[in-house]
């Protein structure tokens, strides 16, 4: 870490305590995905996770329809990134909501594994049929 990114950590740490939140709202969700900041560990080092979550089951709209191919849940770790560390997440859910949010968080935070790249996990299902 360099020495403004304790600092960093730390602003955001107590934001998040003076507001009673677990994570920030970068941008609203709004069914089908959502973006929030909260707080975690990568590799030993704290982080704060910029993490968007996607809802697989919504499909691909911007495609011009449903999507029906199989597809994995996922975590996709940036290469780099400190004390902001980018995250994206599919989910094999209906909609992005603040209990999908909540399970998103406890999960990153309880993986212990995490490192750069793709983890995919779960069977394959069919968008529209989690």
């Amino acid at each position: 870490m360099t020495d403004s990114e304790p600092a960093v950590f730390e602003d955001f740490r107590q934001a998040l305590a003076e507001c009673g939140a677990d994570y920030l709202m970068v941008s609203p969700y709004n069914g089908k995905s959502a973006r929030i900041r909260f707080l975690g560990v990568f590799e030993d080092a704290p982080v704060i996770w910029d993490a968007t979550i996607r809802a697989l089951a919504c499909g691909r709209p911007e495609k011009g329809g449903v999507n029906t191919t199989p597809q994995r849940q996922y975590l996709e770790i940036a290469p780099q990134g400190l004390p902001l560390r980018r995250i994206t997440i599919g989910l094999n859910v209906a909609a992005i909501d603040p209990p999908a949010l909540l399970k998103t968080i406890i999960m990153v935070r309880k993986y212990k594994r995490l490192h750069a790249g793709r983890h995919e996990f779960g069977t394959a299902t069919v968008p529209g049929d989690a």
